[in-house]
């Protein structure tokens, strides 16, 4: 249930004068940590699920903000932040163009304000979200598996926003090529998930991610699938028919396991 890029900003635009610029499209994309940015050419560094931040102070074309900008989506960022200033007076229209066309959410941010401080406060805010991440895969493999205390896995689920009693189905994603998942498609599985439900909760089995769709009817099901396509990943899988209860996706489980 990693942070998305419109939680942070809904949680940190009002102390640092945080504004969306352009991409308003993809503030659902999952973020994972932030990074400092001044060089399209040290973007390959980047693993995926950054948010970007850049004061400019390499800007020395017309055409820089913009190469970076499209460097940084390339690469997986989620976002990028510019801190306006004597480096980067304003957003130019063709880099708001490209990052609209693109759902890739650009921000900008006062030149007095403290990069140093906001930084600090969204790894924090990544931090918790990431303990709470790690708390819930935990409870629904443990509920899944059998292999923890149930009342104690729907207790951690529910605090996550999780309904016990509602209809859910488990997906079992696997890549078609069958190999192991990185970062990156994990990065692209839950952006999938939340494109369509903003509660997301999945954990690893062998080569296989099960991702619990919770409150999902058929029609949901069917865009889920769709983002996993346009995703390109080569993704394999397979879904489980509806069943009430959380408590009951132990033979979701197993029907999604088949099916993949």
């Amino acid at each position: 249930m990693s942070v998305t890029v419109g939680s942070i900003y809904s949680q940190v635009s009002a102390e640092y004068g945080m504004k969306l610029a352009a991409g308003a499209g993809g503030v659902d994309r999952p973020v994972d940590w932030v990074h400092i940015v001044e060089d399209s050419r040290v973007s390959s560094f980047l693993r995926g699920g950054e948010l970007v931040f850049t004061t400019g102070i390499m800007n020395n074309t017309a055409s820089w903000l913009r190469e970076l900008v499209k460097h940084v989506d390339m690469a997986g960022a989620s976002g990028i932040v510019v801190n306006l200033g004597p480096y980067i007076p304003s957003v130019p229209d063709e880099v708001a163009a490209y990052c609209n066309k693109h759902n890739f959410p650009l921000f900008t941010i006062p030149w007095e304000t403290r990069m140093v401080d906001m930084t600090r406060d969204i790894c924090s805010v990544i931090s918790r979200s990431l303990n709470d991440e790690i708390s819930m895969s935990a409870a629904l493999k443990g509920l899944v598996l059998n292999t923890a205390d149930a009342e104690t896995a729907l207790r951690i689920l529910e605090a996550g926003g999780f309904c016990a009693d509602a209809g859910a189905r488990l997906a079992c994603v696997g890549m078609g090529d069958e190999r192991d998942f990185t970062s990156q498609d994990k990065f692209a599985l839950e952006r999938a998930a939340k494109s369509v439900n903003e509660l997301y909760c999945a954990f690893e089995y062998g080569r296989y991610m099960i991702v619990l769709l919770s409150d999902c009817d058929a029609e949901t099901v069917d865009m889920f699938c769709d983002r996993l396509r346009e995703a390109d990943k080569l993704f394999s899988v397979g879904i489980s028919g509806e069943r009430l209860g959380l408590k009951a996706q132990q033979v979701n489980f197993k029907r999604a396991l088949c099916a993949c």
